[in-house]
């Protein structure tokens, strides 16, 4: 439970100055015992409360700081220069004038959710209190407590502020929305008749959004384009459209285990190599609960990187690529990466550059491709006719590319418009 001192959480709030970037879970009771701090001494400021964890930097002999809240562990979660961290309450003092606490009991929480309607975040728990911000409808917001008289405190915008609980939704309540899932593998094509134009191949697992059915088929949407599926070969399911169920995007800095629990010593789940990426489902002292797309467990915060905005994630492995916008999927293919010898470089890149009508040059072929998104200086994602729809699988062992990235064309033309350039690419295995 956290008691929280009205007056420092005005102060708080009116800077509106705060990065919550770092900000961990603490396991241990809180209790608000002050505003203003002064350091004894050159005292260090760290990512989380132990002395084991990153340093941040370090707050000079007398110089003041705003403290957030103390825990019975004998740390002070602190703010300077903007950020947020922790010291050992031994090298500092405090310096309020008053100590006056509100009636409200906070509790310490660590979630995403959406706001359900347009909502004012406001400097307290009451709805006369100074509006700080307006927030649109369908807007994901961080949580970092809430009260007993259901207000939520959250960062927007690198701001805190208080929303009311009635405007906010958790995000795994999910709208329902029919798919047509795939059984096995089966071409996809241009129309009802398994003669005409294969556009693509699916794979057991896949599925787009359903339109209707025609004849023995099934019609879905395919990046905008109407295209068929035998019915033999798919169902039709209702599933949840997760608008956000993870708290960040992470990748892996190097080979790792994941463990059981938040502890190293609680047994090894899996293991992880560099540059895997992975969702972030919550956030435990030194450790993330991440899950991929096929492993779920601990890992050390050491071992990860955050990524935000926009980013593009090709997985060799499954051979699919994923693009996500502020922690969410918002678009996957298939897609065929290079041969066994000339793989594709797995790391974190950028996109360079862009083009159309691009002839692409090599010792041995000259290619004419529709679209072109340069990320690693000769290599790139494009469009390639001459594999005839036929993408992802085990398929790159035979006709795998030169390193590049290949798509077919109808995905690949939504995937330029949607990716600019500067976006991070990270690939992986």
């Amino acid at each position: 439970m956290i008691k929280i001192n009205k007056k420092k959480v005005l102060s708080l709030l009116t800077a509106g100055l705060i990065s919550l970037s770092h900000l961990p879970h603490v396991s241990a009771e809180i209790k608000t015992e002050g505003d203003k701090i002064t350091a004894k001494v050159k005292v260090n400021i760290r990512v989380n409360n132990n002395i084991d964890s990153e340093l941040l930097g370090r707050l000079k002999e007398n110089v003041t700081a705003k403290r957030i809240f103390s825990c019975d562990n004998g740390w002070s979660l602190v703010e300077y220069d903007g950020r947020l961290g922790f010291v050992k309450n031994e090298f500092i003092k405090d310096i309020s004038n008053e100590n006056i606490y509100c009636d409200t009991d906070f509790y310490e929480t660590r979630k995403i959710l959406l706001t359900n309607s347009d909502a004012k975040m406001h400097l307290d728990c009451f709805n006369e209190s100074n509006i700080v911000s307006k927030i649109p409808c369908n807007t994901k917001l961080e949580v970092i407590a809430y009260t007993s008289n259901d207000w939520y405190l959250v960062n927007y915008h690198n701001k805190l502020g208080f929303i009311e609980g009635k405007y906010l939704t958790d995000v795994n309540v999910n709208e329902k929305i029919k798919m047509v899932t795939t059984l096995d593998e089966v071409n996809i094509r241009s129309r009802a008749s398994t003669n005409s134009e294969k556009y693509n191949i699916l794979y057991k697992g896949d599925y787009y959004p359903f339109i209707r059915e025609e004849k023995n088929f099934y019609v879905i949407d395919y990046y905008g384009t109407e295209a068929y599926v035998v019915k033999s070969h798919a169902v039709i399911e209702e599933k949840d459209v997760v608008t956000a169920d993870f708290i960040k995007l992470v990748y892996v800095r190097n080979d790792t285990f994941l463990f059981n629990r938040a502890d190293i010593n609680s047994g090894i789940s899996g293991y992880i190599e560099e540059f895997e990426t992975g969702e972030v489902l919550s956030d435990e002292g030194n450790f993330y609960l991440i899950r991929t797309n096929d492993q779920e467990g601990y890992i050390d915060k050491n071992n990860v990187t955050s990524l935000k905005g926009m980013v593009v994630d090709v997985d060799i492995s499954d051979q699919k690529l994923y693009i996500y916008q502020d922690n969410s999927i918002i678009f996957q293919t298939n897609v065929v990466t290079g041969h066994p010898k000339t793989p594709t470089n797995i790391g974190k890149y950028f996109v360079q550059y862009e083009d159309t009508e691009r002839i692409l040059r090599g010792e041995d072929y000259e290619t004419l491709v529709n679209y072109w998104k340069q990320y690693d200086n000769n290599y790139g994602f494009h469009d390639y006719e001459k594999l005839k729809g036929n993408f992802g699988g085990s398929i790159y062992k035979k006709n795998g590319s030169h390193g590049c990235i290949r798509m077919h064309i109808i995905p690949m033309e939504k995937f330029y418009k949607l990716v600019k350039v500067k976006t991070p690419v990270i690939i992986h295995k």
